[in-house]
C-alpha cells in the first residue's frame, strides 16, 4: 500500500471534521443512537435525558442504534479484510468482517444468528428472520436493553412458525453488548490498518461489466471504496487522483468503484 493509498484509506477509517465515509457515517449514527461518546464510542449513558424520556424515545433510539451499528459491521466485511485472508466464494460482509476482525471466539450460530438480526432489522425492522430454504435456520430475537449477566447474542433455532409462543425458541441479544462488540471489532480493524497488515479493500465480481477500466493501484488489484464527500458540501470530494465511477454488483446494488489515476495520465 503506497503512502498516498493510505492516507486515502486512513481518511475513510477515521472520523474526521472535514470529510465523511459513509462506514464513519454509520459508526457516528450507531454511537449516538445507543448513547456513547461520538469520538470514543464509550458507553457515556446520553439517552438518559429528557427529551429521550418524555418522548418514550428509549426503545426506538437503541432500535436505530443497534440496525446501524449491524450495518456498520457489514460494510466493513464488504470493504476490508486482511492481508492473505482467502475470501473464496464468502459474499456476506457479516460473515468476513467477524472472519478477520473478531478476537473473540463465536460459534457458526451465533455468526448466522448475528447475520439474521441485521437482515431481520433492516429488512422489516422487526425480530423474526425466516428462512424459507430451511426448516431450521429462522430466528426470533428478544432485546435487552438492561446490562444483565448475558452474552451479546445466545442463539435458538426456530421453526418459523408464529404459532409458537415458546420464550425457549427467542435468540436473546444484548443490545448493549452487541454494540460494544461491533465497536471492538471496529478498533480492531484500526489496529490491522496500523500494522499495515490491512488488505485495503476486499475484492468482489464487480466492475466486470463496467465498460471503465477496474482502479490501477500499485498493487494492481481491483479495489472497491465508498465515496468520501466533503462535510457541508452537496458535491462530492475527490481527495486525491482518483476516477469516480458506478459498476454493478451480483451481490449487492451498484457500488462505487474508483479507478487510480497514475501521475501523467
Amino acid at each position: 500500500m503506497t503512502s498516498e493509498e493510505k492516507i486515502f484509506i486512513k481518511k475513510f477509517l477515521t472520523l474526521d471534521s472535514e470529510v465523511h465515509s459513509c462506514l464513519c457515517m454509520a459508526l457516528k449514527s450507531g454511537r449516538k443512537h445507543t448513547g456513547r461518546d461520538i469520538k470514543t464510542g464509550k458507553d457515556i449513558r446520553g439517552l438518559i435525558n429528557d427529551e429521550v424520556w418524555d418522548n418514550n424515545l428509549f426503545h426506538s433510539e437503541y432500535f436505530t442504534g443497534l440496525t446501524t451499528y449491524l450495518i456498520l459491521l457489514e460494510q466493513i466485511g464488504s470493504v476490508f479484510m486482511k492481508v492473505g485472508y482467502d475470501v473464496k466464494d464468502k459474499k456476506n460482509g457479516i460473515l468476513i468482517a467477524l472472519d478477520n476482525f473478531c478476537n473473540q471466539k463465536l460459534t457458526e450460530d451465533q455468526i448466522y444468528a448475528i447475520s439474521a438480526l441485521r437482515n431481520s432489522l433492516v429488512h422489516n425492522f422487526g425480530l423474526a428472520s425466516q428462512n424459507y430454504s430451511t426448516k431450521y435456520d429462522s430466528y426470533k430475537f428478544c432485546l435487552y436493553f438492561s446490562n444483565k449477566s448475558m452474552n451479546a447474542i445466545t442463539p435458538y433455532k426456530w421453526d418459523g412458525k408464529y404459532t409458537g409462543k415458546d420464550d425457549k425458541t427467542n435468540t436473546e441479544v444484548s443490545v448493549s453488548k452487541m454494540c460494544e462488540f461491533i465497536e471492538s471489532v471496529y478498533s480492531n480493524l484500526l489496529v490491522e490498518f496500523e500494522n499495515d497488515t490491512l488488505f485495503g479493500i476486499a475484492t468482489r465480481n464487480v466492475a466486470a461489466k463496467s465498460k471503465a477500466s477496474p482502479c490501477k493501484l500499485s498493487s494492481r488489484i481491483e479495489l472497491y471504496l465508498l465515496l468520501i464527500w466533503k462535510a457541508g458540501s452537496d458535491s462530492y470530494r475527490n481527495p486525491f487522483n482518483f476516477d469516480i465511477g458506478w459498476s454493478l454488483c451480483r451481490t449487492t446494488s451498484s457500488k462505487i468503484f474508483i479507478r487510480y489515476k497514475e501521475q501523467g495520465v
